[in-house]
C-alpha cells in the first residue's frame, strides 16, 4: 500500500525529500498529505514527525523552496530520463519556487490537514 512505501522511505529527521539531497519541505508537506488519508494508527508517528517536520522547517513564515516543477520537452515518454535545465524558460526545465509561495501554501495545507486528523483522532 502507498503508505507503506512512504513510512519505508521517511527519513530519520522526519521529513521527506528527493532520491538524493536533504529533507525538504514540498516533498514532506505532499507524503503528509497522502500519509493522512488513510486513517491508520499505524501511520500516526510518521504523520507526526513530518508534521513536527514541517513545523521546524520553517522560517520566517515560510519554508524553503527547491526545484519542484518539471516541464518536460513535447513527446517525451519518460520525463525523469530527460536531462533538465535550472533556471531556463521553455520545456526541458525544472523552475524553482522563486517567492516560496507554492511550497508555502502546500505546507500550510498539509499542516491545516493534520491539525484536523489530530482532532478527531479516537
Amino acid at each position: 500500500c502507498a503508505t507503506k512505501g512512504l513510512m519505508r522511505v521517511q527519513r530519520s529527521d522526519g521529513g521527506f525529500g528527493d532520491d538524493e539531497g536533504p529533507s525538504h519541505a514540498f516533498a514532506t508537506a505532499m507524503a503528509l498529505t497522502a500519509l493522512m488519508t488513510r486513517p491508520d494508527p499505524v501511520c500516526d508517528a510518521a504523520i507526526d514527525a513530518a508534521a513536527c517536520w514541517l513545523l521546524e522547517a520553517q522560517r520566517g513564515a515560510r519554508w524553503g523552496g527547491v526545484p519542484i516543477l518539471r516541464i518536460p520537452r513535447p513527446m517525451i515518454s519518460v520525463p525523469e530520463s530527460e536531462p533538465l535545465k535550472e533556471g531556463a524558460l521553455g520545456t526541458g526545465v525544472i523552475i524553482c519556487d522563486q517567492h516560496r509561495i507554492f511550497t508555502t501554501a502546500a505546507c500550510l495545507a498539509a499542516l491545516a490537514g493534520y491539525r484536523t486528523a489530530v482532532s478527531v483522532r479516537v
